[in-house]
């Protein structure tokens, strides 16, 4: 006979050592609510730039500045730190502490990365070991910039 927490077949015995109670059905939703919980960041971060699809121009044969610029919706404490990674694909890199400050809601910092590709970019307001808030911007890219004005006949 089988219950809501007590999972058995019928005509079969439990092996020795066994969990003949079956509490996972249960407490899935509870789990759920406490993950939930612990992973929110309280504090919103909206980014002014970089821009999506912005690409910026290398400062060098391989590399190049994102400048960062953005607004809390409440302020940090002070003594909070930028952190950010630029993200390609399915790797998640580790975070790094960037050049910048954050001062009341404003900040504003300096990330260097690869050229080449497209960027997802990920910024976080760290203090003291806790996340206060993160923001990203979808596609970014370093590269050449080519600007083509002048004549009705001038193409990209």
């Amino acid at each position: 006979m089988a219950s809501g927490f007590h999972a058995r077949r019928a005509g079969r015995r439990s092996r020795p050592g066994a969990a003949r109670w079956c509490l996972a059905p249960a407490l899935v939703p509870f789990a759920c609510l406490m993950v939930g919980a612990s992973a929110a960041v309280a504090v919103e971060l909206r980014l002014s730039a970089p821009l999506d699809w912005q690409v910026v121009q290398r400062t060098s044969p391989g590399r190049g500045s994102l400048r960062v610029v953005g607004e809390l919706s409440e302020a940090c404490p002070a003594g909070a730190v930028l952190e950010a990674r630029l993200v390609h694909g399915d790797a998640e890199p580790a975070w790094q502490r960037i050049g910048g400050t954050v001062t009341g809601r404003a900040l504003s910092g300096t990330v260097t990365g690869p050229a080449g590709g497209w960027w997802r970019l990920d910024v976080r307001v760290v203090h003291e070991g806790t996340v206060c808030a993160v923001g990203s911007v979808v596609r970014v890219g370093i590269g050449e910039v080519f600007v083509v004005v002048g004549q009705s006949n001038s193409a990209y």
